[in-house]
């Protein structure tokens, strides 16, 4: 939890609202932190000369990531010819099985094995603008196209007719 609170701080800093709290324990950023920092955990904190990563796979942990929370631009396969194959979205986290990026455009997540990097990684609207909290979607059909999460309604109050009252009879005695 702390590294996570580290990893949301820095986004603040880096945003300029150094001393403000823009991101509540409530956002979905906040979520992704947690989930960021466990991941950065396993690759990164060496115990007793290695890692967890090393001690599972028996080498050292060499992929390339983004900061969190960074905007940039991921490879997404267009549906049709002549649309933008590179979205610009918030970099998130890594996937575990594959070493995918996870990255958050529009509402919605989609991984991917490209990014590229942006001059002016840290725009403020665009991590305002995370929703999908990391249970919100199964990774096995995240895929490469953009998840979008249900929008669900919220189940409308409705009137209960209040029911006649009761008549008690006496019931058969037990001697």
């Amino acid at each position: 939890r702390n590294q996570a609170n580290l990893l949301i701080e820095q986004i603040e800093r880096s945003v300029g609202a150094e001393g403000k709290v823009l991101f509540s324990a409530l956002h979905p950023l906040y979520c992704w932190a947690v989930v960021h920092a466990s991941w950065l955990h396993c690759r990164f904190a060496v115990s007793n000369g290695e890692t967890a990563y090393e001690r599972c796979s028996g080498k050292q942990y060499h992929g390339k990531i983004c900061w969190f929370g960074e905007t940039c631009m991921g490879y997404l396969r267009p549906s049709a010819k002549g649309l933008p194959s590179w979205q610009r979205g918030v970099w998130l986290d890594k996937r575990q099985n594959n070493d995918a990026h996870i990255i958050s455009c529009n509402g919605g997540l989609f991984m991917t094995r490209s990014v590229r990097r942006i001059p002016s990684p840290w725009i403020l609207s665009e991590v305002g603008n995370v929703e999908m909290t990391p249970w919100e979607c199964s990774f096995a059909t995240l895929g490469s196209r953009l998840m979008v999460p249900k929008r669900v309604l919220k189940p409308a109050a409705q009137i209960v007719p209040a029911l006649p009252p009761a008549s008690v009879q006496p019931g058969p005695s037990k001697l």
